[in-house]
């Protein structure tokens, strides 16, 4: 079981949560990451910034959610797409940030994948996270990890407001778990939850919702979120940075 003990800060003033765990649990973190090239990643966020800015914001938010991942848990590692992204995601992450590639052709083959990757690696649990909720609570994460000293506990899912879900945990592999979702969707939450079910799997602990920032009004929000919460500016510097550095482009829109 994992249990939250108090907080320190870093230099640099960024606040570290330590965990502290039973013998024969070893969390890890699996986050996974588009490599943050101009023109492939926020393309929603278009025309509202430009795809230089579009890249620049998606490089902020892996820096950030690495930082965070790293802040909780003792292993974390970077799935990256496409798997020929490994140096440039190794620049952005540093050389410490264990790696792998994304393997498969839809999202689902690519989340089983990234845990089969792992599989003989002896972690349990394992969470999986994405980088669009960079302000993300670390509440949240050590939930996920502390839900497993229930022994019955098989899933635990943290949802968006829009339907999908920022992370997902598992005790070990389950085997179609991904499988019948409508990936890119607002029923992608729900589908999982009925997957789970379909597979036997009764025990589901469902963190609060969050969201991702996905589009010009999500950016806003965020923005909103960081003017109102002085705690953020260190917790997630690299997006603070952004945001500052690229104010104009709101105060224009």
């Amino acid at each position: 079981m994992v249990r939250e003990i108090p907080t320190c800060l870093a230099p640099g003033g960024r606040i570290v949560i330590h965990t502290e765990k039973e013998e024969g649990v070893r969390p890890v973190i699996i986050v996974m990451a588009k490599v943050p090239r101009t023109g492939a990643v926020k393309t929603r966020l278009q025309p509202f910034l430009t795809a230089e800015q579009c890249a620049s914001l998606a490089e902020a938010f892996l820096k950030d959610t690495v930082r965070m991942a790293a802040s909780i848990c003792d292993d974390v590692i970077v799935a990256f797409d496409p798997p020929n992204g490994r140096d440039e995601i190794e620049q952005i992450v540093g050389p410490d940030v264990s790696l792998i590639p994304q393997n498969g052709t839809g999202l689902g083959e690519r989340l089983d994948g990234a845990v089969q990757e792992i599989a003989d690696l002896n972690f349990s649990p394992v969470l999986i996270i994405g980088t669009d909720s960079p302000t993300l609570p670390y509440e949240f994460l050590i939930d996920a990890i502390a839900a497993f000293g229930e022994p019955d506990t098989d899933l635990v899912l943290g949802g968006t407001e829009d339907g999908g879900y920022y992370l997902i945990a598992m005790r070990e592999q389950i085997p179609g778990i991904f499988d019948e979702i409508r990936w890119s969707s607002e029923h992608v939450y729900r589908d999982t939850l009925e997957r789970a079910q379909t597979l036997g799997l009764t025990r589901i602990t469902e963190l609060p919702r969050w969201y991702d920032v996905d589009n010009p009004p999500d950016l806003v929000r965020i923005q909103e979120e960081f003017a109102t919460d002085e705690s953020l500016a260190s917790r997630c510097p690299d997006t603070h940075a952004w945001l500052e550095e690229n104010r104009l482009s709101f105060d224009e829109s």
